[in-house]
């Protein structure tokens, strides 16, 4: 039973864990769109100024990220990369606890037949 414990213990924090990731990359995912929509509106603002021709969506987008405060972009890639880390590791403890409790009605049912 302590091992099934511990598991369970141990996904309730994994779930704490990504709450709070999901918050900040929330909060990550608003700053760069806030700094890319800045960057995008610049060089809008550049294409009807007649400096250049505004570029395709894609290109725009590149140019975005390479002008952006590259703290900010890092920030977003780091918050989404914690996410996808504790997204993976919440299913590997769930298939842990999952094989715990089937190991554990095993054992019952092995006590009640003996």
């Amino acid at each position: 039973m302590g091992e099934l414990e511990a598991a369970r213990h141990r996904l309730m924090g994994l779930g704490v864990d990504y709450a709070v990731a999901r918050r900040q990359k929330a909060m990550a995912e608003l700053d760069y769109e806030r700094a890319r929509g800045q960057v995008f509106v610049e060089l809008f603002d550049k294409a009807n100024a007649g400096e250049f021709k505004l570029p395709a969506e894609d290109v725009r987008k590149g140019l975005a990220n390479m002008i952006l405060d590259e703290k900010v972009y890092e920030t977003y890639l780091l918050s989404s990369a914690e996410v996808d880390a504790l997204d993976k590791l919440i299913r590997v403890e769930q298939a842990n606890l999952t094989g715990l409790q089937t190991e554990l009605a095993q054992l019952r049912i092995e006590y009640t037949h003996a």
